[in-house]
Parts: C-alpha cells; sequence; structure tokens
C-alpha cells in the first residue's frame, strides 16, 4: 500500500496547494514524491509531534498537508498535537499511517497500531478511512 499511495501523491502533486511531511520515512516508497514536489516535501525527522504542528501551521496558511508516517507514531505520538492544532480547528491536514495493526509485528508493541481507528475517531473533525485494496487508496485520498 505504501507505494501505491506514494504514486497517488505523485499524481496529484503538481498542485501546488499540496504540501507531504513525513517523520523520516521513505526509504524506496517516497523518492519518487520527494524529486516531483521539491521543497513541498519535507522531511520532519524523527519529531512527529513538531511535525503535526508544521502541517497545522501550513494548513492554516491555505495548504493541503499531508503527513506520512508508521501509523502509531503518526497517531499515538502525536495525538495532543492532532486534536488541538488540527481537529478543533478543523484544518485540511490529511494523517496517513502507513501499517496499522500489526503490520510491522517483529518491530514490537511501539510499531503497532491496533487501537488507531478507535482512537483517531474519537475526534471532532477527523474522519477516518481504511483502505483493504489497492484501488481503495485513489478513493481514501
Amino acid at each position: 500500500m505504501r507505494r501505491i499511495f506514494s504514486d497517488y501523491m505523485e499524481s496529484i502533486a503538481a498542485n501546488e496547494d499540496i504540501v507531504f511531511v513525513t517523520g523520516d520515512l521513505g526509504y524506496n516508497a517516497l523518492e519518487n514524491l520527494q524529486a516531483k514536489m521539491g521543497d513541498r516535501f519535507i522531511n520532519a525527522g524523527v519529531a512527529e509531534q513538531n511535525m503535526i504542528g508544521m502541517a497545522a501551521g501550513m494548513a492554516y496558511k491555505g495548504f493541503k498537508v499531508f503527513v506520512y508516517s508508521i501509523a502509531p507514531f503518526a497517531t499515538f505520538r502525536c495525538l495532543e498535537q492532532i486534536r488541538v492544532d488540527i481537529c478543533i480547528h478543523n484544518l485540511p491536514v490529511f494523517v496517513v499511517g502507513n501499517g496499522g495493526g500489526y503490520g510491522y509485528g517483529i518491530m514490537g508493541a511501539t510499531h503497532h497500531a491496533i487501537e488507531d481507528i478507535a482512537c483517531m475517531s474519537s475526534l471532532q473533525n477527523m474522519t477516518c478511512y481504511v483502505p483493504a485494496f489497492a484501488e481503495d487508496v485513489s478513493k481514501c485520498v
């Protein structure tokens, strides 16, 4: 799904209003998107809370911002920032988590996201989508 998501993002990347922020990910999946987006592709590093704050600020200025990381990093590590900075202000920030459930099982509990949908769907102005098949990705985005 990661590759399919990256390819779809690349297809809409010509829209200058779109910014993509990742939490130090992308090896063998996001390089095409980085090349296409240039300065609108931002690697925030291992700083998920900051990544959400940056995204909220850019969205407040009129950009549509996609933030992307491994599911528990994009949700649990920065839940308060998502709630306060994005949801309460109903900003156009799209939080994308890869590898939900036990997708990164071998990495241990820090990489598991078995409560992410329950947690995120409880927030105001938050809608959650879970693509089951490759063709669902474009519809979800």
